[in-house]
């Protein structure tokens, strides 16, 4: 079994995963969308009642109280490291029915920060994350990064937008690449920050590829 941290995280991060879900139930419009996402909901409440018992079963004897203190920070990046490989599966085909349901009506370009809605740009946040600018300043891109708040805040807006519409695979190492960057210490942990930056956008690249998406950098 694994231990109490891990189950602690994932059982974190399930119970957001159905209150988001729950949200897009009530906001869907067709039978079909209400159907798929109350097929979501059902694993998800299995997943929760598994992980629950698992935790239960685990801190059997330890002091409970002490034992699930988590403060927001620490919650933060659990939410951003922690991705279960079967939400990874899950996601993959939302992933998939979403986008063909909704490029067709698109009506408003992506920007970070944007959540889930019907007329949400899939492929423009995939195009957004695949063109990401990092800056670099003569080769101190380190010192470039954490000099502009503004940049930061964006990387947070676009992490948000891709774990909101359940693109985990993607967000994995773009909320890696923002944890090098708020604790870092030295140049090392931002050039392992570029790294994970490096690591997302290729994987935004190979999404667009998959859904057989023409685009070069920049459009």
């Amino acid at each position: 079994m694994a231990s109490v941290d891990i189950i602690k995280r994932n059982l974190v991060r399930t119970i957001d995963a159905m209150k988001k879900n729950i949200e897009k139930f009530k906001k869907a419009k067709t039978d079909t969308d209400k159907k798929k996402y109350a097929k979501i909901a059902y694993k998800l409440q299995d997943e929760k009642k598994k992980l629950a018992k698992d935790l239960d079963a685990k801190i059997s004897g330890i002091h409970k109280d002490a034992e699930l203190q988590i403060d927001e920070q620490t919650l933060r990046k659990q939410l951003r490291t922690i991705i279960l490989s079967e939400i990874q599966k899950k996601s993959k085909t939302i992933l998939t029915e979403a986008t063909t349901t909704n490029i067709a009506g698109q009506t408003k370009s992506f920007v970070p920060g944007q959540m889930w809605s019907n007329d949400f740009d899939y492929v423009g946040m995939l195009k957004f994350g695949a063109s990401l600018q990092i800056p670099d300043d003569g080769g101190r891109f380190p010192d470039r990064i954490t000099r502009d708040p503004e940049y930061i805040k964006m990387l947070n807006d676009l992490f948000d937008s891709f774990e909101d519409v359940n693109y985990h695979r993607e967000s994995q190492d773009l909320g890696n690449a923002i944890d090098w960057i708020e604790d870092a210490k030295g140049i090392e942990d931002m050039e392992r920050a570029v790294e994970f930056l490096e690591k997302f956008k290729k994987k935004c690249a190979a999404t667009l590829d998959v859904m057989k998406v023409k685009w070069s950098p920049g459009r």
